[in-house]
């Protein structure tokens, strides 16, 4: 649970922006260190708030072309922004002159210095890279920035686990006056306007995917979008929502019958089978077992992309993976990883359910701090792991 709230404060010690912002950069430099890089060049919006605190706008679709950051070994990062100049009063915690313009390939060669034939990694890698960087540094060695920032990302601070329980905490605000507007003749895209709404009223600087209200038979198949779609009585409604506070994003998913109705046996037996495989792969996520573990936990119920979970801080979607291909390469989980498992069971007819929880690993195993409940109508049994419901 969230211990604090959003506002600062003078009589409690709450989240530390500087300290987390020290911190994030100094993971950045040691993962560029164990991994022998010398200069990391970042073009992805979500890396850059990552290193540097700058606040991007969001697009519905990502701008790959233009290069913001450049964070050269043992010096400061260099953020390149048209907004430089205003960034210099809003960002006291990065050197004045490392606030530049967005950069041109004469900057780009001054700013590498003497690493011009070092080991130079970049995170995202298209083919005007690969045509533009091997001609401005023919003699350097190429290396993996997401690698970089992977290592660097995947444990998390005190303050980056605070970040990501208050992003879930207005999450499930937003999820709590999506449920109490459910009605028959609402629509999908009324409700979500109201989780939206509610999110954005609470600070959320944006919102994971889209967010998704889907009902009735878009819920099986399940198709992960939201439309004009009016709810009928009895209806299941997946609602997917998340929320983005400080960069960091929440993210959960609930399914609630639409209306004052009992369920019928065959949704109670399809919710039940999602939830107990969502609480299996929780209880499977314990330092030391692997993403294979917890993705076999909860078979069968995974969706048809086969993507079980996946790690979440000011990226959405980090590793630890858990996908289909996690069993050939598991990855050893460890304290302090944050993630989202969410399962999935439907049939046609009958309808969808999902679920998800947010959670983040102990020294003592699987802290799941997304507490909302789940909808009681479409349970026989509580799991030992949910402490929420009822």
């Amino acid at each position: 649970m969230s211990k604090v709230g959003p506002m600062i404060v003078d009589w409690e010690e709450r989240i530390n922006m500087d300290r987390m912002r020290r911190e994030r950069l100094q993971k950045v430099k040691d993962a560029m260190a164990k991994l022998d890089v010398d200069v990391l060049l970042l073009f992805r919006e979500d890396y850059t708030r990552y290193v540097t605190g700058y606040r991007y706008l969001y697009h519905p679709v990502p701008q790959v072309g233009k290069l913001r950051v450049v964070l050269v070994k043992g010096e400061e990062p260099i953020l390149h922004t048209w907004e430089y100049e205003t960034m210099k009063t809003k960002m006291p915690w990065m050197p004045a002159d490392n606030l530049r313009p967005p950069v041109t390939p004469e900057m780009l060669t001054q700013e590498v210095g003497r690493y011009k034939e070092g080991r130079i990694a970049v995170d995202i890698w298209n083919p005007y890279q690969h045509e533009e960087l091997p001609r401005l540094f023919p003699k350097a060695t190429w290396r993996n920035g997401e690698q970089v920032m992977n290592e660097a990302t995947i444990i998390k601070t005190q303050d980056e686990i605070e970040c990501l329980k208050t992003a879930y905490v207005i999450t499930e605000a937003g999820l709590h006056a999506a449920i109490q507007s459910l009605k028959p003749g609402a629509r999908e895209c009324e409700i979500l306007g109201i989780a939206w709404g509610e999110m954005t009223r609470l600070g959320s600087e944006y919102f994971q995917t889209s967010c998704i209200v889907a009902a009735g038979a878009s819920t099986a198949p399940y198709r992960r979008l939201t439309s004009d779609l009016l709810m009928r009585s009895g209806d299941p409604v997946i609602m997917d929502v998340g929320g983005c506070w400080n960069g960091y994003w929440g993210d959960t998913t609930r399914t609630w019958l639409c209306g004052n109705v009992r369920p019928t046996r065959e949704q109670i037996e399809l919710h039940q089978s999602c939830y107990d495989s969502l609480h299996a792969a929780c209880a499977a996520a314990q330092p030391g077992n692997t993403t294979a573990d917890v993705f076999r936990a909860a078979e069968p119920n995974i969706l048809g992309d086969g993507v079980l979970g996946h790690g979440s801080s000011v990226v959405p979607a980090e590793p630890p993976m858990f996908i289909p291909s996690c069993k050939d390469n598991p990855m050893t989980l460890r304290p302090g990883m944050a993630f989202n498992l969410e399962t999935y069971a439907g049939r046609p007819g009958i309808g969808g359910f999902r679920l998800e929880h947010q959670l983040v690993l102990t020294e003592n195993g699987p802290e799941i701090f997304s507490t909302y409940p789940f909808d009681a109508r479409l349970l026989k049994d509580i799991h030992p792991l949910d402490k929420f419901t009822g």
